[in-house]
């Protein structure tokens, strides 16, 4: 009994209980996949949810896409606009003989 109670014993096994503490806990400073929680909510999905997950990922993906383009030909056009405005509110105080 005197050999578990030995001073190496000792702290091996206060350094087995801090490495089983530290594997447990989360942190801010961590790999992510070295964490324990990490594996068991990777290992938790079935492969079903998996391709799910994937096709919502790509689906956001596509719309932001999407969006980004649309508001891009809307500037645009706008942009046309407001071009096509002032050239036509150019012309018409030439037609009236007002000095540009």
């Amino acid at each position: 009994q005197t050999d578990t109670l030995s001073p190496r014993n000792l702290v091996v096994h206060m350094d087995d209980a801090k490495t089983r503490a530290r594997q447990a806990l989360e942190s801010v400073s961590f790999d992510v996949h070295e964490s324990r929680q990490f594996v068991d909510y990777a290992k938790s999905f079935t492969a079903r949810a998996s391709r799910t997950k994937g096709g919502f990922r790509w689906l956001c993906l596509v719309l932001v896409g999407l969006v980004a383009g649309g508001v891009a030909v809307l500037i645009q056009f706008l942009l046309m606009q407001v071009n096509e405005f002032n050239l036509h509110t150019q012309r018409w105080l030439f037609d009236m003989e007002v000095g540009l």
